[in-house]
């Protein structure tokens, strides 16, 4: 692929009759990104002038976000001293650097990137605050944010908390967290509440489950396949294996898509304990089974029933 790649930028150097288009370099400059190749993706950008091509800040974007996505800190230092000469830097840039600076655990540097901080901005940097560990200081700046900039924080704000919080077994303040954001008018997503379910189930609350998912319904916030996995996981722990097969039933009925995988082993678990499940349901799962195209998992969940004597069994 490199080879033909060169071969390509040496052909269109030469053809003075064609002027490569910016993003065409941002394409490759991106590839080079993915491909964790800093210095091939700073040479191309380095080398766009001797192409006829004007670079602008579109193509440092592009660089900056390959030298991100490299891990290449330094780097992006550099790029950016020079950023001016390229254009003003735009939400992308931002964006791109408040990662960045979150990344290498510098929070205070990417704060001062901003005279008017935006929720995303916030958002970014909390989560970066969290991933570190750091959720006193996350939690400040969540605080910062509505007192100090007048910026709402945002659910995904509340969601990196949240999790956080939950990590470290900050359960009673992540519940008041939710509680917060919907008095902040923000709708609590499946994800914060599948985040919580899986907390209490690990925190041997399992008894609470069923109070959140509840409150759920009543918010119009349906369990989704991740929800809906944290419950299974939850019962099989417990070995309640009757109570995590009626979760896969219900996702069946309620047509949500279910892990496949999850459900063979709750499948292979369930024969093995001698608890058959419905026929009608289980039909139902074949068939979504089947076009899903997924024939591996398909093989060992007819084997697992056919142990049990359950493929043809109406129960």
């Amino acid at each position: 692929m490199f080879h033909e790649l060169d071969q390509v930028l040496l052909q269109l150097k030469s053809d003075t009759r064609t002027v490569p288009t910016e993003i065409l370099f941002c394409n490759v400059i991106n590839y080079f990104g993915r491909r964790r190749l800093p210095t091939c993706a700073l040479h191309v950008f380095v080398e766009m002038s001797q192409y006829r091509c004007q670079r602008t800040v579109r193509s440092v974007n592009s660089l900056l976000s390959a030298l991100l996505k490299c891990g290449a800190f330094d780097k992006m230092k550099e790029v950016l001293s020079s950023i001016d000469k390229y254009g003003k830097p735009d939400a992308c840039t931002y964006n791109i650097l408040i990662n960045g600076y979150s990344q290498s655990g510098c929070f205070d540097d990417a704060l001062k990137l901003f005279e008017e901080p935006t929720g995303v901005t916030f958002g970014t940097l909390v989560n970066g605050y969290c991933k570190n560990f750091k959720v006193k200081e996350a939690l400040k700046m969540k605080h910062d944010m509505l007192e100090v900039y007048g910026v709402c924080p945002t659910v995904h704000t509340y969601a990196s908390l949240i999790k956080a919080l939950c990590q470290i077994g900050g359960l009673s303040l992540a519940f008041k967290l939710k509680e917060e954001a919907y008095e902040g008018k923000i709708k609590v997503d499946s994800a914060i509440y599948s985040t919580l379910i899986s907390s209490l189930i690990k925190a041997g609350r399992s008894d609470e489950v069923s109070g959140i998912l509840e409150e759920m319904r009543e918010k119009g916030c349906e369990p989704d396949t991740v929800t809906y996995n944290v419950l299974i996981n939850g019962f099989c722990v417990e070995n309640d294996l009757e109570s995590a097969y009626r979760v896969l039933d219900e996702m069946v009925e309620k047509g949500v898509k279910p892990d496949f995988e999850e459900a063979a082993v709750v499948l292979d678990e369930m024969m093995f304990k001698g608890y058959k499940p419905r026929r009608d349901r289980l039909e139902i799962f074949l068939q979504r089974l089947c076009e899903s195209g997924k024939l591996e998992i398909l093989g060992k969940v007819i084997s697992s029933l056919s142990k049990g004597n359950a493929v043809d069994a109406d129960c």
